[in-house]
């Protein structure tokens, strides 16, 4: 049987060295960097797993620390492997090293192999051209690009209310865009939202997707399988099993594509995130440009209307989002 040790052992280091005198909100932090330092850590609870009794130290921040465990009267049971996925709504693109409280999303995308072309670029916006700005604001954590030019987008998941995403939702693709992660999605009326479907590469496809929360990593289900407690699946950000659907919600500006008119308040979430947007949604802000090189072969991108589930095979703008054969996908930053 698996053990689950890894955040017990974690904590019970932390209790070993706590004090009274020691904030617990220190104690978190190391334990959250500690974690960062590790690497990649695979684990999931299944039911007849060996469960691991802990020892809480009085006067040690128990009352903090119980956010972690769910404790019955028969044994502690990690809160994170009971993850509700649907108490998200949107994806934001992640900036920082982290998503604060919420889970993250890594969502590796194989690009062409063949004399591959995607890359990342500063854009500007105002005229259409490329800028030779810094663009490390988006590839140190938010979409980075490998050796071999595939993508690896990384998205901090949020519940959606329209005090933290003010603006007005918009048909067929407005100047800013979020990724809905459910089917039902933010609105009834046809036309808000749309999929994006990427033909990735067929030969030897290297997909994959991943959940983190609370230092536990899930894979994520594809569309052919669907999900489970331990393997998460969105309808809105999925594998189709070696292809890929985006699905976005689009908002409208102040009406016009002039950022000084696109006076939207974004909640600050305590970390940094991007959204999609082919113009800045904050005056001075600046732009990127993803152009994804998708198969070549048998190429067989797509649009989807997710409320019939009509497909069409075309050449599209969608402003934030556009392309046939390829992709181009555009991004501006939010939050500091």
């Amino acid at each position: 049987m698996k053990r689950i040790v890894f955040l017990v052992s974690m904590c019970l280091i932390a209790f070993a060295q706590c004090s009274k005198d020691e904030p617990i909100s220190e104690l978190i932090s190391q334990l959250e960097e500690e974690y960062e330092n590790l690497g990649k850590v695979e684990t999931s609870w299944k039911e007849g797993d060996e469960k691991i009794e802990t020892l809480w130290e009085e006067g040690c921040g128990k009352e903090l620390y119980e956010d972690f465990f769910v404790v019955d009267a028969t044994t502690p049971k990690m809160r994170a492997l009971s993850f509700n996925i649907w108490s998200v709504d949107v994806a934001v693109i992640r900036l920082g090293p982290n998503c604060g409280d919420y889970a993250h999303v890594l969502f590796h995308m194989d690009c062409e192999d063949s004399n591959p072309t995607t890359q990342i670029k500063d854009y500007n916006w105002n005229n259409n051209t490329y800028g030779s700005n810094s663009i490390t604001w988006l590839t140190n954590y938010g979409i980075q690009i490998n050796g071999s030019k595939d993508l690896t987008y990384n998205f901090c998941l949020l519940p959606y209310y329209n005090s933290d995403f003010p603006g007005n939702a918009v048909h067929h693709g407005g100047p800013w865009g979020l990724i809905v992660l459910h089917e039902l999605g933010l609105y009834n009326h046809n036309g808000y939202h749309f999929v994006r479907y990427f033909d990735n590469e067929d030969k030897n496809n290297g997909n994959k997707s991943k959940l983190h929360r609370f230092g536990i990593t899930y894979e994520m289900a594809t569309k052919a399988s669907n999900g489970s407690p331990t393997t998460p699946f969105f309808y809105g950000l999925n594998r189709d099993p070696g292809n890929s659907n985006f699905q976005f919600a689009s908002f409208s500006g102040g009406g016009t594509n002039d950022p000084s008119t696109l006076s939207h308040k974004f909640k600050d979430w305590g970390f940094p995130y991007a959204v999609f947007s082919k113009y800045p949604v904050i005056t001075g802000h600046p732009v990127i440009e993803i152009f994804s090189d998708d198969e070549d072969s048998s190429n067989i991108n797509a649009w989807i209307n997710p409320y019939n589930n009509t497909t069409e095979r075309n050449n599209q703008d969608r402003s934030f989002v556009k392309g046939g054969t390829n992709t181009y996908l555009y991004a501006t930053r939010v939050k500091y």
